[in-house]
Formats: C-alpha cells, structure tokens, sequence
C-alpha cells in the first residue's frame, strides 16, 4: 500500500513551511526529468532567504560549534592510548641496582604509552558516524531557518519531553469511512464501508498501547478483509502519536487474509473527544479519517 502511495500519489507536506512547498514538490517530482538540478535549487533557496554559496560559508554559529564538538570525540577516539598489558616472567631494571646474572627472567628498557593503531574499519565507522551527525544538524537547522522557529533559548518542544501516552487518549475511539468502491479490484480490494475500533490505554513510549481493529468486507466476495493491530507506542509528537502494528491477525476467525506486521498509524487528537487519523500512515483506501470517543 505504502509503496502504491509513493508511485501513483503525491507527497504529503502537511507541516512543512509554506515557502519551501513549491521546491519540495518540484524535487519529488515522479519524473526525473522534471527535478530541479542543484544549481536550480540552490538559486531558489536564495531566493526564499536562505544563505547558499560554498560550505564553508553557510555554516551558521550553532553548527560550527556542534561540529567542532563532534570532531573532538572522534578525534579523542581514533587518538585512546592503552597501556601495555603486564608479561608474565619479565622484569624491568631494578631501583637499587641491576639484576644478578641467576636472575631467570629478562631486564626491558621503560616502555611509554603504546599508541592504539585504529584499523581503517575502525577510522571508517568514526568517520560515517561525525558525517550523520553533521547531516542532521544541517538540516535541523535549514527547518527552523525556514519555519522561524528559534530554539536559541534551549528549552525543548513538548515531543522531545513526553514518554508517555497521555491519560486524555486512553478509551475506546471508532469510526466509519466510505470504503474504496471505486477500485479496480486488482491493484485495491472494492470496498464499500470501513470501520475501525481504536482501544488505547496509558503506556510509556515504546510499551504496548493497545489495539486496532478493522473491519472491511469486499464488495464482489463478501469477504471479510480486516485486521487485529496489536500496536506499540512508537514516537510522540506534540499533539500526534505514532502507534506500530508489532502483531497483527485477521479480524475475523479463520478468514484467509494477509495482515502485515509493522504497519504504522498517525493519530491526531483533533477534540477533547475526537482523534484524526492521517493519510501518513498505512490506513487502506476509504479508512475513515476521524474517529470518535465510545
């Protein structure tokens, strides 16, 4: 279904600034031809306020200090001293005089800090992680540049605090959308009603949540084709949840019916007594797209 969306439908930009919309759009282009190059793109970046030119001429304050940070744990990493392990039967010169000539064990010169030789894998995986990290904080800051957002006086947003699902959400939420009538029963089942019954309780980010259960019958068969979710509170956001299936099983006992495991749902409460479902997840054609508190 995900990848259906990927080719045939476009994307969804729902929260992203208005102003980089129309650059998105033409750099997810579903024809290549019709991408903007990176010259194209830097020009309209300019444009909308950004600072392009070479690198080093765009790394704003913020980033020049998190890259220096960055550079010397790595440093500090591939540069770790050990010290020599201690060698059964060798001895080292004494204090007060050199050994006798019966001594059975070997007199070595001092021996200093021996320098860790890092292998090229080791420097490799250092090297890839200092370049994540400088890939997100670029674009973490390109966000906030653009959406005017500014995190200068640190205090963090409410999904980076929350672990855990609000008592508010707790209950039972159901739903009813059109179903999908229209498909051609090939690419897409023809549905003609879905309904889906959301049960959540309190749960910490990364605990079960709760479950999902739709129920969706085929127009021609008749046949049942709904899904149990066992779902697992996946991120939280500031007024969204993402829930992931981590089991799932026909609704219905003994129905022939493939229910994949992992499916992803975004949730939305859009009222005290009103959850949004959105089109970012992987709800099936015609799902409703409000469900309401039982």
């Amino acid at each position: 279904m995900l990848l259906y969306r990927i080719v045939h439908q476009e994307p969804n930009l729902d929260g992203v600034p208005a102003a980089l919309i129309p650059l998105l759009r033409s750099c997810l282009a579903k024809d290549p031809e019709q991408r903007p190059t990176p010259g194209t793109v830097s020009v309209l970046l300019e444009r909308l306020g950004g600072r392009c030119g070479t690198w080093p001429q765009v790394l704003p304050e913020g980033l020049e200090r998190e890259i220096a940070v960055r550079e010397e744990e790595a440093q500090a990493r591939i540069s770790a001293t050990v010290q020599p392990s201690s060698v059964a039967a060798v001895s080292r010169e004494p204090e007060h005089g050199p050994a006798s000539a019966d001594a059975k064990t070997a007199v070595l010169p001092p021996v200093g800090p021996v320098r860790r030789r890092v292998s090229g894998r080791t420097g490799r995986a250092v090297a890839g992680t200092l370049a994540v990290a400088l890939m997100a904080a670029a674009g973490t800051f390109l966000v906030r540049h653009f959406s005017g957002d500014d995190a200068s006086d640190g205090t963090p947003s409410p999904s980076s605090t929350a672990t855990s699902l609000p008592e508010a959400w707790a209950g039972t939420w159901v739903g009813t959308g059109p179903g999908n009538p229209t498909s051609d029963g090939f690419t897409e089942p023809r549905t003609n009603r879905f309904t889906v019954t959301l049960t959540l309780h309190p749960a910490q980010r990364g605990e079960l949540a709760g479950k999902q259960v739709s129920r969706v019958t085929e127009v021609n068969t008749k046949r049942e084709l709904g899904c149990t979710d066992t779902l697992r509170l996946q991120e939280i956001r500031k007024a969204s949840m993402v829930l992931k299936a981590v089991s799932s099983q026909s609704a219905e006992q003994g129905a022939e019916v493939a229910c994949p495991n992992g499916s992803t749902y975004v949730v939305t409460m859009t009222g005290r007594d009103t959850l949004g479902l959105h089109k970012e997840g992987d709800q099936s054609a015609g799902a409703p797209s409000t469900l309401t508190r039982r």
